[in-house]
């Protein structure tokens, strides 16, 4: 079937490898950072990894994932992850809570790298 999105429009949805596994230790207010592993799946479905260094706390989370109208950004949908990326090739940038790239001194610590 014919769909809307144009023919040879590329957007990281169709023309990017982002299956795969990206981690980041993400600054933390309270402790060392929080060591973060997420996993995209080809059938829109995560996995989510938060450990809390220094805390011996974690946090565990699956669901699914959709992408917004561009094509480059997803956005995780679960009751205890709101989480947005935009993504790259090989990497995912976190977004903040209204939808921009983290900006300052701390942004790279918000750049998740494919294992």
């Amino acid at each position: 079937t014919a769909t809307s999105e144009g023919i040879g429009a590329h957007n990281s949805q169709n023309s990017v490898d982002w299956m795969g596994t990206y981690e980041a230790v993400v600054p933390c207010a309270d402790c060392a950072g929080i060591m973060t592993n997420l996993t995209l799946n080809k059938d829109n479905t995560f996995t989510i990894s938060e450990e809390y260094l220094d805390k011996k706390s974690k946090n565990e989370d699956k669901g699914t994932f959709s992408w917004d109208a561009t094509g480059s950004i997803i956005s995780l949908n679960e009751k205890s992850t709101k989480y947005q990326y935009k993504v790259g090739e090989n990497t995912l940038f976190m977004l903040d809570t209204e939808g921009k790239e983290i900006q300052g001194a701390l942004k790279e610590h918000y750049i998740f790298k494919k294992k």
